[in-house]
């Protein structure tokens, strides 16, 4: 309920304007639904009204980066930063933004800076998961610290949709399909509209000889998103594999037919 989300953050802020936690959630809401614009704007609204609020700048940084405003964002952060140059959270931000210039080195160099001053701030430790993963294309050494520095994101934000999103698939591409079972429903849990994970739930699931789970699972997928190609191309897979997956009822043509529907749709 957008609306009514909305309503009680600009309460909140009423009764409270320096509290920062309320503007960055109206703003995320603004990025998500694709308007980062929109967010920027509504940061800059709250902080001419409260200057003295200095994290009300986290949420227009978080839109800025999200609205591709990299230099931009680079040139404020070094601004706040002499106004606090040991602020952890100012760092984690020039970290992001370098990452989404695909400057990876550089970006790790900044979030480990930030992670000195604040070894606990899981979104850092999040974004260093990232970098190291964009990095072990070329650097496989990183790759058993990814999974490490993930499960200690979880450890100190147990519901981090993202770290439970990338650790589910360490374990699906580990052949650990028990354990990639768990993570992907765990994310069902929290977002019952999350249709990646009901992909990566029923790739799990065929791996696991679970065909008629994982059809109703793509068929859910299918009903959030009908027009998402990865969907039909996930259940076209499931019926191909006629000697692996078993689905009682189907006969073995019938399914071929289907696979080749779900194969022309997708594409």
């Amino acid at each position: 309920d957008d609306a009514a989300a909305r309503a009680a953050y600009e309460a909140a802020l009423n009764a409270e304007p320096n509290f920062s936690p309320a503007l960055m959630q109206m703003v995320r809401m603004d990025i998500r639904s694709g308007n980062p614009s929109a967010g920027i704007s509504k940061a800059n609204q709250y902080i001419t009204a409260s200057p003295d609020a200095f994290e009300h700048n986290y949420a227009k940084l978080e839109a800025m980066i999200a609205n591709k405003q990299y230099d931009d964002t680079i040139a404020l952060i070094r601004t706040l930063l002499k106004q606090d140059e040991a602020n952890a959270k100012l760092r984690y931000y020039l970290a992001m933004t370098e990452f989404e210039k695909k400057r990876y080195r550089l970006a790790d160099f900044i979030v480990g800076e930030s992670l000195e001053i604040d070894p606990e701030d899981y979104e850092a430790l999040f974004l260093r998961a990232r970098i190291h993963d964009a990095l072990s294309e070329e650097d496989v050494a990183l790759v058993p610290g990814i999974a490490a520095t993930l499960d200690t994101v979880l450890e100190l934000n147990l519901d981090h949709l993202e770290a439970l999103w990338m650790r589910g698939v360490i374990y699906y591409e580990a052949s650990n399909y028990q354990q990639a079972e768990l993570f992907f429903r765990k994310i069902l849990s929290l977002n019952s509209k999350t249709v990646g994970a009901y992909i990566n739930l029923a790739n799990t699931l065929k791996t696991l000889d679970r065909g008629p789970e994982a059809e109703k699972l793509l068929q859910k997928a299918q009903e959030l998103d009908p027009k998402n190609g990865l969907v039909y191309f996930a259940l076209g897979t499931l019926y191909l594999n006629t000697e692996l997956i078993k689905l009682p009822g189907l006969k073995d043509m019938d399914r071929l037919k289907m696979a080749k529907i779900n194969f022309e749709t997708a594409q």
